[in-house]
């Protein structure tokens, strides 16, 4: 399913082995592929974390593990920390490429060129000629950060020339790469007419979303670079917080290497612009992840639901609906523009009213928010199709002052109460899908 990119459904799957066997090292680094395909990358320190550590998992197994880490934390721009753990998994294994080409993401977005370059021409060593076009690209990064801009032309042309030469149909991905070759070359053209296609093929892509606006300012299109900026921020409100800081990190990254090479960026308006548009956004982002720092108490619990993706999301789209089936809720309602109002009953039974905000909303995929307030919690679903019903991953996590002083007994009570919910919620669901309830119809906004 994962090859064949259909890519919830491999994760309820391999979600579900774990169910049966939480040992199942070879499921457990299926999901973590699975969750960095899908940018659900906060989940996947977390699940890989035992395979590191363990001493016992085998020596390729847990250079996966770290491996993996590794990807996740560049997607959150912790790449110090990515670099750490892809160099212990090369340690264990440094015969695979994609190890050493992971390492020379992190080092390039540390600003070591030179570390950079090693890495990634390790990485090509390791695959044929013909198939280490993503590894070439990131030589060309490395010597174009490093002021070696010849040598760095020389390697851009030459992924133009394998890819056009070898693939006959281009993905998202490949005109992603070939957009972004065109652009160091700076044939903004030719750039902006495969970013764009690849946007077209895939506007959910906000990596490449970024890409095409600094091509416009490559163009001098300045006043429609800034508004791409702006779409491309109100986009990334879709991702993980985590997720955010890496997106705004690279788009800044990649902005102040152009004005640091170009003069003409650099005394540019619109580029000054975009940095601020860029920094804010990603200081905005700092504080929420300071935020939701706070909620260390976390649970994790799946459940099949014999009814359609669809049915699911439009159910738990309705917030009205939660005191239905969630215990401790007592009423929710929507205040428009992603807000939401909650009264819930704290561990002493007293009742308190707290707001959230939406973070995702995808739907037959994804729903999460957190609170805005001290008192609260904040919570992420997955949605994914299985045979004939639903398969449903719940993240809860808490402030652990709002359950009670004892975190052995307040983790326990949290546990009871979501099990406890998500019966009710399969109940509900499946009892109303039975009757054709209206209120599984439709969808109110979220």
């Amino acid at each position: 399913m994962r090859l064949l990119g259909r890519d919830l459904e491999a994760l309820a799957e391999f979600d579900r082995a774990l169910v049966i066997d939480p040992s199942n090292t070879n499921a457990r680094l299926g999901l973590g592929e699975v969750l960095c395909q899908l940018d659900y990358v906060e989940e996947v320190l977390e699940l890989l974390e035992p395979l590191e550590q363990d001493k016992r998992t085998k020596r390729d197994q847990r250079a996966i593990a770290l491996a993996r880490g590794g990807e996740a934390l560049c997607a959150m721009a912790r790449f110090d920390e990515a670099d750490s753990l892809l160099r212990q998994a090369i340690a264990l294994d440094d015969r695979i490429g994609w190890f050493h080409y992971l390492r020379g993401r992190a080092l390039e977005n540390l600003d070591r060129a030179g570390q950079a370059l090693s890495a990634y021409q390790l990485a090509m060593e390791r695959l044929p000629s013909d198939e280490n076009f993503w590894e070439r690209k990131g030589v060309a990064n490395a010597l174009y950060l490093d002021g070696q801009l010849e040598k760095a032309k020389q390697e851009y042309q030459q992924v133009i020339d394998t890819v056009t030469s070898r693939i006959p149909s281009l993905d998202v991905d490949t005109l992603s790469l070939l957009g972004w070759c065109h652009y160091r070359l700076g044939k903004f053209d030719q750039a902006l007419r495969l970013l764009m296609q690849a946007q077209n093929l895939n506007p959910a892509d906000i990596p490449n979303q970024f890409d095409v606006s600094l091509v416009l300012l490559g163009l001098k299109r300045n006043e429609l670079a800034v508004r791409e900026y702006e779409r491309a921020v109100e986009a990334t409100h879709g991702h993980e917080i985590s997720r955010r800081r890496g997106i705004y990190q690279i788009a800044i990254n990649d902005l102040e290497v152009a004005r640091r090479e170009g003069k003409e960026l650099a005394d540019s308006t619109g580029a000054a612009m975009a940095h601020v548009l860029l920094e804010k956004a990603q200081n905005q982002t700092l504080e929420l992840l300071r935020e939701m720092e706070k909620f260390t108490l976390r649970v994790r619990r799946s459940i099949e639901i014999c009814a359609s993706p669809g049915t699911v999301y439009r159910f738990l789209n309705q917030f009205e609906k939660y005191p239905e089936f969630c215990g401790d809720v007592r009423a929710v309602a929507s205040k428009g523009d992603r807000r939401l109002s909650w009264k819930t009953v704290d561990g002493g039974g007293q009742e308190v009213e707290w707001e959230a905000e939406i973070l995702q909303s995808f739907p037959n995929s994804r729903l999460s928010w957190r609170s805005t307030t001290p008192t609260g919690w904040c919570c992420s679903m997955t949605i994914a199709p299985i045979p004939n019903a639903t398969w449903l991953i719940v993240h809860r996590s808490y402030v652990p002052e709002m359950i009670g002083p004892d975190r052995a007994a307040a983790s326990k009570l949290v546990a009871q109460r979501l099990v406890s919910d998500l019966e009710k919620l399969k109940w509900l669901i499946e009892t109303r899908s039975r009757i054709g309830s209206p209120s599984l119809a439709g969808s109110t906004a979220g």
